[in-house]
């Protein structure tokens, strides 16, 4: 794992395990499961309703992820009970400023709060938690409330709070839960700490996966058909792109038809330097939202914002140097996630509700990216609300290296805060020698097959969310530089461009991925423009 060097206005400090050790708490539960505790100015029930959180004498099972009941050993969210679990201690180190480690113990228990100091540590003097961090001799910090959770299929996620009186009431911690082998707590991805605009707000994310967080079921549908069938216009498998002349770095906005043969053409055109654009769609409205960063307009974004026929356009320029990318539409919340630039080297994942209203841009940050890593491409979970990121090391840099991390954002509810990051190494299981570098490029989610898939030059893989394994699924057209990459949302299918390293034409190719064990290449079309192919998203 890399370390990395945290940015002073917006720092991610990168946790790596060292040890898990099981704490016996009797097997069960410490405190009644959703239990509030109540303090000088908080009424326990009124915190309990805001909340979201049950705290009844039996064991339920709560929609929308929330934690209940204790009945006979009972702590469910969603269908999990979480009580076999107990309590756990997590080692780390914390990888500083100076490039020096100091050791730190966090005391989990998902059930209820426990005042547990490992080794020779003190007791929390606040009280109890449900998360708690402790150095080698003290407590640092616990967090005694919850603040919400949801559950789906083979996933779950806890985030914890701290009341108003204790030493850091704005700092959270995320507990993101996957179907395991083990009933006890495994780490599964690399702990981070991550601080906002300030130091009093800290995210604290930590990975596990339990047995007892695997569902008892098959996986849920992903589509869900219509019940009464509406024409779709213009017809299906559009899809729209920006492409630019390599050689006047002349950029236009152009909808495809699904055999590659151009529909629309919008007459805005402007220059920008390469890769600095991004097209994303509105699924609800079909509006498409093109963000650049033109040479001629100096720090700021240009957002284009165009009906699906291309027939108009607005163009809004941020007037304080802003600069965001890489977004996703969520249709279930109708809002957008995306990047924000805080800095040279700093990046945050944001939630952005308006861009065109009075106030300009207006957005939520969530978690920060680990400094100088930054998004080069990005997809969206649809039908449950998780934004993918594909991160880069120092890209475009002498700096540069084949490191590449996958930020995973679970944002099932409006609120949710926490994001994942997967190392991402090739499975040299497949076909591939031992110590094979692959860069991956592109990734697109396909929700007809519930699997991220990724695209680098030649190859198709398929991106692991346990493990951030990357397994190559079909080899290509060797010799080949990829564009764009992009997978439908009501079928089985990828979409990649591509051109050669030597020139010539530039072929756009379609995978039938209904088997992703098996995929189908179902055939390869030239772009009849034979421009650049920058960026690209799907229509209908």
């Amino acid at each position: 794992m890399m370390s990395s060097i945290p940015s002073p206005s917006s720092a991610v400090i990168l946790l790596t395990f060292a040890t898990l050790v099981a704490v016996t708490v009797n097997g069960q539960c410490m405190f009644p499961c959703g239990e509030v505790k109540r303090d000088a100015n908080d009424n326990g029930g009124a915190q309990a309703k805001e909340n979201g959180i049950s705290s009844s004498s039996t064991a339920t099972r709560v929609g929308e992820g929330r934690v209940g009941g204790n009945g006979g050993g009972g702590c469910m969210i969603g269908e999990f009970d979480l009580s076999p679990i107990g309590a756990a201690e997590l080692n780390i180190e914390e990888q500083n400023l100076q490039g020096n480690t100091s050791l730190f113990t966090f005391v989990i228990n998902l059930c209820g709060p426990i005042n547990q100091p490992p080794g020779g540590a003190t007791a929390c003097s606040g009280g109890a938690g449900y998360v708690s961090q402790y150095s080698v001799t003290s407590c640092v910090t616990a967090w005694e409330t919850i603040l919400g959770g949801s559950a789906g299929y083979n996933i779950a996620q806890l985030t914890y709070g701290q009341s108003r009186e204790s030493n850091h009431p704005g700092w959270t911690a995320n507990v993101f839960l996957s179907c395991g082998n083990t009933v006890a707590l495994t780490p599964t991805a690399t702990a981070t700490m991550s601080e906002g605009a300030n130091a009093s707000l800290v995210t604290v994310n930590l990975y596990f996966s339990s047995s007892q967080i695997c569902s008892s079921g098959p996986a849920p549908p992903t589509t869900v058909a219509p019940t009464t069938p509406t024409p779709l216009t213009p017809p299906n498998h559009h899809f729209v792109t920006v492409l630019q002349d390599n050689a006047t770095a002349v950029a236009s906005i152009v909808v495809f038809s699904g055999n590659g043969t151009v529909v629309a053409t919008s007459p805005v055109q402007w220059t920008f330097s390469f890769p600095h654009v991004e097209v994303s769609v509105d699924s609800n409205t079909q509006q498409i939202y093109v963000i650049t960063f033109p040479a001629a307009t100096n720090n700021n974004a240009t957002l284009f914002v165009l009906p699906f026929d291309l027939s108009t356009v607005e163009t809004f320029v941020t007037t304080n140097g802003l600069k965001y990318f890489d977004l996703q539409f969520s249709p279930l919340q109708d809002v957008f996630y995306g990047i924000t630039v805080s800095g040279q080297y700093g990046r945050v994942l944001s939630r952005f509700t308006s861009f065109t209203g009075p106030n300009g841009v207006e957005y939520t940050p969530i978690s920060a990216l680990p400094y100088m890593w930054y998004v080069n491409a990005s997809t969206f979970d649809p039908q449950t609300s998780r934004y993918f990121g594909l991160l880069n090391e120092f890209p475009g840099t002498p700096n540069a290296s084949h490191y590449q991390q996958l930020a995973v954002g679970m944002y099932g509810t409006i609120n949710a805060s926490g994001t994942m990051f997967l190392d991402l190494a090739v499975n040299v299981s497949t076909n591939m020698e031992p110590n094979t570098t692959l860069q991956v490029r592109f990734i697109a989610w396909s929700s007809p097959t519930a699997t991220l898939f990724g695209y680098a030059d030649n190859v198709i893989v398929s991106i692991d969310l346990n493990t951030g394994s990357i397994t190559p699924l079909v080899w290509f057209v060797f010799g080949t530089i990829a564009e764009t990459f992009f997978a439908s949302d009501t079928r089985p299918e990828l979409t990649a461009f591509f051109v050669s390293s030597y020139g010539g034409t530039r072929m756009m190719a379609k995978f039938d991925v209904s088997d992703p064990n098996n995929i189908i290449i179902e055939s390869y079309d030239p772009i009849s423009t034979n421009l650049r192919v920058a960026a690209s998203a799907r229509l209908f």
